[in-house]
């Protein structure tokens, strides 16, 4: 058997999104439950909040426009190689 040199975590690099957003769910989740006040977006105002998801909404629509193109692209291509 070989020997693997490293790290844990540079040997399964996967482990950290799936380590890090169960986490912050949880912190996020209890932060909610033990503050008196609105967390995070709901502490904003009813227009601050639009012009957040207004944004978010323009640049989700542009990098989906985008992952579509990539993948005609390649599509494309790969039937062009055959």
């Amino acid at each position: 058997m070989s020997e693997e040199k490293g790290m844990w975590i540079d040997r399964k690099p996967w482990t950290v999104p799936v380590i890090a957003f169960p986490v912050a769910a949880v912190l996020l989740t209890v932060w909610s439950h033990l503050s008196d006040q609105p967390v995070l977006l709901s502490a904003s105002d009813k227009a601050t909040r639009q012009q957040v998801y207004s944004s978010l909404t323009g640049s989700s629509s542009a990098l989906l426009g985008f992952a579509i193109a990539a993948v005609a692209i390649l599509a494309a291509l790969a039937s062009a190689l055959r």
